[in-house]
């Protein structure tokens, strides 16, 4: 059985939710930055972003202080993997959205056409009935 503090309240965790006791309190971090009112603040300073929404893709064994030129490689080869990976992301929602414009671009061309073709067929019959 252990005990954690957390914001003002005990809470006795048993052994199986040993890892409830590992979390981090992150608002301190989120007060600090709404204080600083950083203009150039970004989410992925918080800590929260950092633990929780992108963990580091490297194992924490390979994040050690003392890391060799392998743990270094590995790094450098996971970070270049992702880069890839949300380049290719960005392509494709790049070739969505050409692909989107040129389809409302083509309809809208469509439209027109049919708009004037209707009021030049209406101009038409109107000569007809006065000529």
């Amino acid at each position: 059985m252990i005990k954690v503090i957390h914001m003002d309240v005990v809470h006795e965790v048993t052994a199986d939710h040993q890892h409830l006791a590992k979390l981090r309190d992150y608002w301190a971090d989120v007060e600090a930055c709404i204080t600083s009112k950083n203009p150039s603040f970004r989410l992925t300073s918080l800590t929260v972003w950092q633990d929780i929404v992108e963990p580091p893709s490297v194992p924490m064994a390979l994040q050690m202080e003392d890391s060799s030129a392998d743990a270094l490689a590995a790094q450098e080869q996971a970070l270049a993997s992702r880069f890839h990976e949300i380049k290719i992301k960005l392509a494709n929602d790049c070739a969505a959205m050409v692909a989107f414009k040129q389809t409302k671009g083509k309809h809208a061309s469509k439209l027109h056409v049919m708009k004037v073709l209707h009021e030049k067929s209406q101009l038409a019959s109107g000569k007809k009935l006065l000529g």
